[in-house]
């Protein structure tokens, strides 16, 4: 173990006798943040933030490595040490050893530097503290292997310059070799496993197997083996040795070969190391998968010219996307296949795809098209295309998968809706949820006869209602029928929503309508809790749903019926449930020719949510929406998950109520929002203020023209008073854009800022530390020489 130190402190000190040592650190620090914060969107990454730098260490440390291993073993050979050294005590595999860890701990300094970024990173937004760690151990473990590569390439070499650009081709080549890129199934999953790309890129999504940790390992355990095989040549030098060294290469290459692949067939367990677990499955949804008795194939449609941007958003996305759908086909023990497909700007499949089938997509001024849209099909020739596969959704992408397998090859169950059509255009995300998953009736909004053959009807705000349409009501559910009704206390506290009220008394539901509610919150995470669900309607998933002035409503149970709150905000009941059997409150107003039920032949239900804005306020469609399908909907509040529960509920599905949405808080924001919500708190006030302003005299204006138009003429002095208004709003919309201009600048400038601080500065520092460490740790080594001399002299 002493010859071994002492070989180590040797080559190790070797490193930093001249100015390269520096040299190749700084260059290396620059050139890693550089490429992390400009090629890898480290201002724009929203999560896995560090792996803006991880993602493009292999190609530099291609570069780097070679630099600092390729002296080890050429410049002994170059200089005629070799033999020298070889004679010393101390084994062969020893001084392999010595050497590549002197060169592995030089590695290791130059990664360490890193660690400023992470602070820096983790003070500026929230890490995934366990996805960090495993991109640092896939960082050490992709430095052994080049630098034991690096080693081996050295002992073979005589020439520095040349040892160089031959480790750089062998890294290059190692980097880029790819087996398959194509298929699926535990054989295509075990020749993965012989690509750096795939093996690298699981550690940095915290995903690993036991075959990602062996590629590593074997690999560079083998580097070192035929490093030491190599020195050994060095003293035979005949043609046998040579073909020796030759064979035992190209058995150690198939040892690591087959090596990989055993792991990859043999210990293919996963295990999820993020935070989050993003990457694991919850239980429910693997014993689902476990258990699925259909083939369903699903085909990832990607753009392949934006896929193809390795570090771009679209790019990060679709590997999550990839690593979810490839999660779900391994637990569902094939019954799930997953192909993905890269489409090539202007094809044939592009055409199908974004005019046929519908798609959504976005279209630059050269006719590129971005999309990634999925397609289900299964044996039966069933199809469903999901048009919109985008990341807006990203932490519910679990559960819409799931949701879409557990629905796919299921008829739609025939739902009605009755509202105005006023209503209806202020709910086209309600109205895109519903049209995705029912067969949707729209129902006039005063109907008068609700057929039993719907598995729920939906009314909305209902005013003014006839006995023939409360009757209808009333039938529909004395024969089992689920209704469900959406009103507002300021509709129900009129003249107008009377018959609604008694109607709902008939079913243990009493509104109030003199008090009112409001609960918002744009904070999923500390107002968690906020809103209780005490019925299997929601579940513990349901975390805060927010509603906007809605009404508190009693309960009333009888013989034969049930009442529950459904939707709880502290002590008031905002929707609640009655299920059970009722007698009819309208035998007086049916109708001659028409069979009239008066009691209950089924259990029916009726649910009342006391705040149609439910619907409304919290569900929008994003901006970019050529329609309103399901996966477009932004859901800014748990509300979407609420009526999902409720109306499947409703219906007597069974789908809902087993999905599952660990993700649904986990939303983060880039380190640039950050900045910039930084500097905009210097400014909310005036801008709060000049819009204010702004409104404010507009409105004026507006009323200045109605008063002007009802005179028909105008006057000297109403001129100049909208001269005037025009000239106050003119002065405040010239000193919001200032403003807004200097927001955008000083984000720039602290952009830069952070760059050159980061990039210059801090290598800098680090740099002189390092230099005066180096430089005093020598004047400790010299005065300790001296003394030994002069120890020795006086002797």
């Amino acid at each position: 173990m002493k010859q071994f130190l002492t070989q180590f402190n040797k080559e190790f000190r070797a490193n930093f006798n001249g100015f390269s040592a520096y040299i190749i650190i700084a260059a290396y620090y620059i050139l890693s943040l550089f490429s992390a914060l400009y090629l890898g969107d480290y201002f724009l990454r929203e999560s896995e933030i560090m792996n803006a730098y991880f993602i493009m260490q292999p190609v530099i440390l291609t570069l780097v490595i070679p630099a600092t291993t390729m002296r080890t073993w050429a410049d002994e050979a170059k200089s005629g040490t070799l033999e020298l050294l070889l004679t010393q005590p101390i084994g062969y595999f020893k001084l392999v050893l010595a050497k590549f860890f002197a060169a592995y701990a030089f590695f290791f300094l130059m990664a360490a530097m890193s660690l400023f970024l992470f602070f820096v990173s983790d003070k500026l937004s929230i890490l995934d503290t366990g996805l960090t760690l495993s991109g640092y151990a896939g960082l050490l473990l992709c430095g052994a292997l080049f630098t034991a590569a690096g080693c081996l390439v050295s002992a073979l070499s005589r020439n520095n310059i040349l040892s160089y650009i031959a480790a750089i081709f062998v890294l290059f080549f190692l980097t880029q070799v790819e087996f398959t890129s194509a298929g699926s199934g535990i054989y295509v999953f075990s020749l993965r496993g012989l690509n750096f790309e795939d093996n690298y890129k699981a550690f940095l999504s915290g995903i690993l197997t036991w075959s990602n940790l062996a590629y590593f390992i074997i690999g560079t355990c083998i580097c070192l083996w035929l490093n030491t095989a190599a020195v050994e040549c060095k003293r035979d030098v005949s043609t046998a040795g040579k073909k020796q060294f030759a064979a035992l290469t190209f058995l150690m290459a198939a040892v690591f070969a087959c090596s990989a692949l055993s792991a990859g067939f043999f210990f293919n367990r996963q295990f999820d190391f993020t935070d989050e677990k993003k990457f694991t499955l919850s239980d429910e949804d693997t014993a689902f998968l476990k258990v699925l008795d259909k083939r369903i194939n699903i085909t990832l449609y990607e753009a392949g010219s934006k896929r193809m941007e390795a570090n771009s958003g679209y790019a990060v996305y679709a590997e999550f996307a990839e690593k979810i759908l490839k999660l779900i086909e391994r637990q569902s023990n094939g019954a799930v296949r997953i192909e993905t497909v890269m489409v090539e700007p202007f094809s044939q499949l592009e055409h199908r795809l974004t005019r046929d089938d519908h798609i959504w997509f976005e279209e630059d001024k050269f006719g590129q098209k971005t999309f990634m849209a999925a397609e289900l099909s299964d044996n039966e020739g069933n199809r469903l295309i999901i048009p919109y596969f985008g990341n807006l959704r990203q932490n519910l992408l679990e559960t819409d998968l799931i949701r879409t397998i557990r629905r796919f090859g299921q008829p739609q169950k025939r739902i009605a809706v009755a509202a105005s059509k006023e209503d209806m255009e202020e709910m086209l995300a309600f109205r895109g949820i519903l049209d995705e998953f029912y067969d949707v009736q729209y129902l006039e909004e005063k109907p008068v006869f609700i057929p039993n053959e719907y598995a729920t009807a939906i009314i909305i705000n209902p005013t003014q209602l006839s006995t023939e349409t409360l009757l209808a009501m009333e039938q529909y559910v004395l024969n089992g029928g689920s209704l469900i009704i959406f009103s507002e206390p300021k509709l129900t506290g009129k003249s107008s929503g009377q018959p609604i009220i008694s109607f709902l008394k008939n079913f243990g539901i009493i509104p109030i309508a003199e008090e009112t509610i409001s609960y918002i919150s744009d904070n999923m995470e500390t107002e968690a809790g906020a809103a209780e669900a005490s019925h299997p309607a929601t579940n513990k998933n349901i975390r805060s749903v927010l509603f906007n002035g809605a009404g508190s409503i009693d309960l009333k149970n009888a013989d034969g019926y049930q009442t529950l709150p459904v939707l709880k905000f502290t002590d008031k009941t905002i929707a609640a449930l009655s299920s059970g059997k009722y007698f009819s409150n309208y035998l007086n107003f049916a109708v001659q020719d028409r069979h009239i039920e008066p009691a209950s032949l089924k259990e029916g239900k009726v649910i009342f949510i006391y705040d149609s804005d439910l619907l409304k306020d919290y569900l929008y469609v994003s901006e970019e929406s050529k329609g309103f399908n399901f996966y477009q909907i932004i859901p800014a509040a748990d509300n979407l998950l609420f009526l999902l529960r409720l109306v499947d509920y409703a219906a007597n599905g069974d789908i809902e109520r087993h999905l599952s949405y660990r993700h649904y808080a986990l939303n983060k924001s880039s380190i640039g929002n950050a900045i910039l919500a930084n500097i905009n708190k210097y400014y909310e006030d005036e801008i709060s203020q000049l819009e204010n302003n702004i409104n404010l005299y507009k409105q004026r204006r507006d009323n200045f023209y109605d008063v002007l138009n009802m005179q028909g003429y105008a006057s000297i002095r109403n001129i100049g008073d909208i001269g005037s208004i025009e000239q106050n709003i003119d002065e405040n919309e010239t000193r919001l854009y200032k403003i807004k201009s200097e927001i955008a600048q000083d984000y720039q400038t602290m952009i830069m800022g952070v760059t050159i601080l980061l990039i210059l500065a801090v290598p800098a520092i680090l740099l002189v530390i390092l230099g005066l460490g180096t430089f005093f740790f020598a004047k400790y080594k010299q005065k300790k020489i001296r003394r030994l001399a002069d120890a020795a002299k006086t002797s």
